[in-house]
């Protein structure tokens, strides 16, 4: 009994420990965003929502970005992993194999092909590189199929017996069966491409283009209380999703490390 609750008591302790280290400079920020000259104030925040537009334009920029990013690679993570979980073909195993190579290898591996990719279609300084960047990586791909494996075949056999075509049985059946790890790849996805930094300094030569994660780290260097609001506001999306969708976010990782293991 002694050695388990000194390891519960040493568990607590490390978790306690993690927590501090990442929390700690958050909350230094938020503070900090509401303190100008030593004294408590709220101009900060004031010059970011009224009186400063154009960080609001760069707001509403990353968040249409991000929404796009996410809508295409739902739709292609969930159409490829329909077909890899459900359908057999000529070199589907390999072709998965290639693409958990894929997904194991860095973003800035891929920067210098795809520039040179996107510079000879002329789309060079503009958002399709990194909408297309964005929607074609192997991780959702990868998530879907795992989810779907775990949707009985059952099913999809006893819907085609009724006369539900694959587009129906894909989205009528198979997406609401797997709504958790859907909500997963979704908030993945908009976390990942809200907070892209390599992608729009390789592709994105004009800086007023940049997105908001880029723009944070040269917007007002001499003014530390707008900075620090300008974190704490580039912070709300991604803190609302999760905490609105946390306990789908943990259901849908245990979820994959189950059928993983089937």
């Amino acid at each position: 009994m002694r050695r388990v609750r000194a390891r519960s008591f040493f568990k607590t302790v490390f978790c306690c420990l993690i927590v501090l280290i990442f929390a700690v400079p958050v909350l230094y920020m938020f503070l900090n965003s509401f303190i100008k000259d030593g004294e408590f104030s709220l101009n900060s925040y004031y010059q970011l929502l009224l009186s400063r537009p154009f960080f609001l334009a760069k707001f509403w920029n990353s968040l249409i970005l991000s929404g796009i990013i996410v809508a295409g690679q739902a739709v292609v993570s969930c159409m490829a992993g329909f077909a890899f979980a459900k359908y057999a073909f000529r070199g589907k195993h390999i072709i998965f194999f290639l693409l958990v190579v894929l997904m194991i290898l860095p973003v800035q591996s891929m920067l210098v092909p795809n520039y040179i990719m996107f510079d000879r279609i002329e789309q060079l300084d503009t958002w399709w590189p990194l909408i297309v960047s964005g929607v074609f990586t192997p991780f959702g791909t990868f998530l879907m199929t795992q989810v779907f494996r775990a949707v009985p075949n059952e099913i999809i056999e006893a819907s085609r017996i009724d006369g539900a075509g694959t587009v129906r049985i894909l989205v009528s059946i198979l997406t609401p069966a797997a709504r958790v790890g859907f909500i997963s790849l979704a908030l993945l996805v908009f976390i990942d491409s809200w907070n892209m930094v390599e992608q729009p300094i390789a592709f994105l030569s004009d800086a007023s283009k940049y997105p908001l994660s880029v723009f944070l780290a040269y917007f007002n260097r001499n003014n530390i209380a707008l900075s620090f609001a300008c974190g704490v506001l580039s912070l709300l999306p991604g803190l609302h999703l999760f905490l609105y969708y946390r306990n789908e976010l943990t259901q849908g990782i245990e979820y994959v490390g189950t059928v993983k293991k089937r």
